[in-house]
């Protein structure tokens, strides 16, 4: 069985294709209904059992009512992987195995580039991905975003990367859904 998260999805799925990694037979575990399209694709040349959720803890939730405990489940992930799945797993007795397909890092000029930008514009609204670009971009953000400006989080957790990287400096709204809809609503929202 086959686990791959929202952020990992197009990675974990290129891993599968380019590897040739054999799913025929397993199930296969997602978050988010893009990362679901681009497996879906890939599996229709096999016999997969597809299910997804919106976050992490909801597919944990699914998997362990959906399937059965003795199942192993491989899980494809980056090298910042956030732990809920791998403990949920484990307070579980599930067994599973990360394999780490890609590795998060800071682009090179970035800092530069994002202290030009904010030098010229005033934004309204940043939008987040995950929890490493705001990890990532947090120094600089604090000093240069005016107060006025609403963070968007397109998920859970990485509604809890702002708030342990810039506290209650800011609104933050999340997405209804993991889904570019879900930051659009938002957008609208403001």
């Amino acid at each position: 069985a086959v686990v791959s998260t929202q952020s990992t999805g197009k990675h974990g799925v290129s891993y599968i294709v380019n590897n040739k990694i054999d799913i025929n037979g397993k199930a296969v575990a997602v978050v988010g209904p893009n990362t679901a399209k681009l497996i879906g694709k890939y599996a229709e040349k096999f016999d997969v059992t597809l299910v997804w959720a919106d976050n992490a803890a909801e597919l944990c939730a699914l998997i362990l009512s959906s399937f059965p405990r003795h199942y192993s489940w491989l899980f494809y992930c980056g090298d910042k992987a956030l732990d809920v799945i791998p403990r949920t797993m484990s307070l579980n007795e599930v067994e599973l195995k990360q394999v780490v397909v890609y590795k998060v890092e800071k682009k090179k000029d970035l800092d530069h580039e994002l202290r030009s930008l904010l030098d010229v514009e005033i934004f309204q609204a940043v939008v987040f991905f995950s929890p490493s670009g705001v990890e990532f971009t947090h120094d600089i953000l604090e000093d240069r975003l005016s107060r006025d400006c609403v963070l968007v989080a397109f998920g859970k957790s990485t509604a809890a990367g702002i708030s342990v990287y810039l506290g209650n400096k800011f609104v933050i709204k999340v997405c209804d859904h993991p889904t570019p809809l879900g930051v659009l609503n938002v957008l609208q929202n403001l």
